[in-house]
């Protein structure tokens, strides 16, 4: 290169010659930043931002060279106009920085703003950059045109301070705008998240919607079906108001048809037993021990006959069982009573005989096969149910026994287990208020059921006396007498008294062999069953006065006895022929009961001792029985009146039969009396 002082004014080495090459080249250089086209898209931006810092570099290089150039050259710091120049290419350049840093600001907030428009910023970015490097490139031509050496170092220090700033904007931009791009990449995944979660939860929605309007139209369907049911219904339902209205009107009818039915019903009942007799009798005979002799049989329905000493003597009575007849079987002869003792009327149930003829058995009987006794509190338990109000009988029981003549209380004992003592009213039955007052202080023992009452059987059982004979190993040395008091809550029946009694045996004192205390036992049982048989004597004959005072059996049983009372006295007879003579005695005492009528009243008018009637006696037979079939003057109905008509429909479907009726396989022989040819039966 030629030295200044050689080269002319205008001539490339000198000053003057420099400045409008350096212009020159920074104009090409700005010319080929603004020509740098923006990236298409955010792949081509890094090799666009390559191209513009290549020419940045290049522009800056240039412009060193002309700056150390024009500094180094004397005669420019001499130059005023050239630094009127450099005055005015700064502040020309500090504008357009100023310029381009505001763009660069306002694109760095676009960038931040706009991320979907990430390339467009980009090469707004480059634009404005290759703006500020041809700025800073004409800074630096202007520069180095320029005199003064700190000013053009100030500029290009500003300048490369400026450029900088915008490398580190442009770098903090690239990083908001990843940061931002994660950050909508994050939110655009929670984004989809949240769309597939609306979307599953719209087409449940869906699906809900679609099976309520499915549920909907079907409970619509339904409820249409109800309605038509409910119409039917009620349809129905009017019917069967109607219906029952008149099933109500019927069976108020039938109500009151069966009450009035039951009232006849129970009429012809009693009618039926008043004509069969208010006493009767049944024998029966206990079975003989394997291979022993037997001196009694039945050849005929209703006969026994008696063989002792080469001679035969032969009763007729009501009805006869033999050994082979079941309890059951002779339950069916007494079940009648006991409906009698449902409809308010008195019945006592004993059982007579000597010693180990079977009265106890007979009376209670084991567990598998109860006895009478058993047989009537379960019936009357039974009938007690439901009563003629409708509603349930009250039922009261008491035991007692009679032993040497002395009455205990079995159900009041005290701590050594002995029966407390009573004693016996003497007022006739008439006279007493209540048939519970015969013996005052008795104890009487509510109760609901048979359960019940056969509790209170145990308990009495267990305290009764007994011992053992010569005749027999437990021997009853006691009466023993079980009462049911019955009684209609709403008065539609009277008071009744069901007896069951269980009298000691009759025995000869030589061959129980009685002594001491059992010796006085048997005069005390024999004594009272003298008395008893005086009560009855007196009562067959017809006679004013009844000595039920000479024993206190007898009081004791006076108003079992007396008035409308029903009694059935169950005769046990022991088959061994060394027992003939009390078998004979047992035979003449039933005989002499058959005889027996009682006054016949209405139920609730009581009785007086003494009421039997004479004059209206049944007809005898040759064993003295009265025949219980045999219909009496008195209280029969007229003819050709319906209570005729029941009565003789009752009375032949209960007369006794002349042929065994057969009962659950058993043969009961049921005897009618033969009448002698002066008899007078009352048609």
């Amino acid at each position: 290169m030629a030295s200044a002082s050689t080269a002319g004014p205008d001539e490339p080495g000198t000053p003057s010659g420099l400045v409008p090459r350096l212009l020159e080249r920074i104009r090409s250089l700005e010319h080929q930043l603004y020509s740098v086209t923006p990236p298409d898209s955010a792949e081509e931006a890094p090799d666009a931002f390559s191209r513009l810092t290549t020419l940045v570099k290049r522009a800056q290089t240039g412009l060193d060279t002309g700056l150390a150039y024009i500094l180094g050259s004397e005669e420019a710091t001499r130059d005023a106009s050239l630094q009127q120049e450099v005055e005015e290419l700064r502040e020309a350049l500090t504008q357009r920085l100023g310029a381009a840093k505001r763009q660069i600001e306002d694109d760095a907030v676009q960038i931040m703003r706009l991320t979907t428009d990430l390339d467009v910023a980009r090469s707004l970015l480059e634009v404005e950059r290759s703006q500020a490097a041809r700025e800073r490139e004409e800074l630096e031509a202007r520069l180095r045109e320029g005199a003064q050496e700190a000013v053009q170092a100030a500029l290009l220090e500003q300048a490369a301070v400026s450029v900088k700033q915008l490398e580190v904007a442009m770098a903090s931009a690239t990083d908001g705008r990843e940061r931002a791009c994660a950050a909508l990449e994050q939110e655009a995944a929670a984004l989809r998240s949240d769309l597939a979660a609306a979307r599953a939860e719209a087409r449940a929605a869906r699906e809900e919607a679609a099976s309520a309007h499915a549920s909907a139209s079907h409970a619509a369907g339904e409820l249409d079906t109800l309605r038509q049911s409910r119409a039917v219904l009620s349809h129905e339902l009017n019917e069967l108001r109607s219906r029952l209205e008149r099933a109500l009107a019927t069976a108020d009818d039938f109500h009151a048809r069966f009450l009035q039915e039951r009232t006849e019903r129970r009429k012809v009942h009693e009618e039926l037993q008043n004509l069969r007799g208010n006493i009767r009798v049944i024998c029966r005979i206990r079975p003989s021990a394997p291979g022993a002799a037997s001196c009694l049989e039945s050849p005929f329905p209703g006969s026994v006959r008696v063989t002792s000493d080469r001679r035969v003597q032969e009763f007729e009575f009501n009805a006869v069982a033999t050994p082979d007849v079941s309890q059951e079987a002779l339950f069916q002869e007494v079940s009648p009573l006991i409906r009698s003792a449902a409809d308010g009327h008195n019945v006592c149930i004993l059982a007579y005989g000597q010693t180990g003829s079977g009265k106890t058995h007979t009376m209670t009987g084991p567990a598998r096969d109860p006895g009478l006794g058993v047989r009537a509190v379960s019936m009357l338990c039974a009938l007690s149910e439901a009563g003629a109000s409708g509603e349930r009988r009250a039922l009261s029981v008491a035991m007692l026994e009679i032993y040497n003549d002395a009455v205990r209380d079995l159900l009041c004992c005290d701590g050594a287990g002995t029966p407390a003592l009573r004693e016996v009213s003497g007022l006739a039955a008439a006279q007493l208020a209540d048939p519970r007052d015969r013996v005052p202080g008795l104890t009487w023992r509510p109760v609901r059921d048979a359960a019940d009452v056969l509790h209170v059987l145990g308990e009495g059982t267990a305290a009764r006396a007994t011992a053992s004979t010569a005749l027999n190993a437990a021997s009853s040395r006691s009466h023993a007498v079980l009462s049911i008091h019955v009684r209609d809550p709403a008065g539609a029946a009277p008071p009744s008294m069901l007896h069951l009694v269980d009298l000691a045996g009759s025995e000869r004192v030589a061959r129980s062999e009685a002594a001491g205390a059992q010796l006085k036992e048997a005069q005390a049982i024999n004594r009272s069953l003298s008395a008893l048989g005086d009560v009855i004597a007196a009562l067959q004959a017809g006679q004013a006065h009844v000595p039920f005072r000479n024993a206190r059996l007898t009081q004791v049983l006076q108003c079992a006895l007396s008035g409308t009372s029903k009694v059935m006295l169950v005769c046990c007879l022991s088959p061994e022929p060394e027992s003939a003579p009390e078998t004979l005695s047992s035979l003449g005492f039933a005989a002499r009961a058959a005889k027996v009528e009682l006054s016949v009243k209405a139920p609730g008018e009581g009785g007086t001792p003494g009421g039997a009637k004479s004059a209206m006696r049944t007809p005898v037979g040759k064993s003295g029985l009265a025949n219980s079939s045999t219909p009496l003057k008195k209280d029969t109905p007229k003819r050709g009146t319906p209570a005729a008509a029941a009565a003789a429909a009752a009375a032949a479907a209960h007369a006794p039969s002349r042929t065994p009726a057969t009962l659950g396989g058993d043969a009961l022989l049921v005897g009618q009396a033969k009448t002698t040819p002066e008899t007078n039966p009352v048609s």
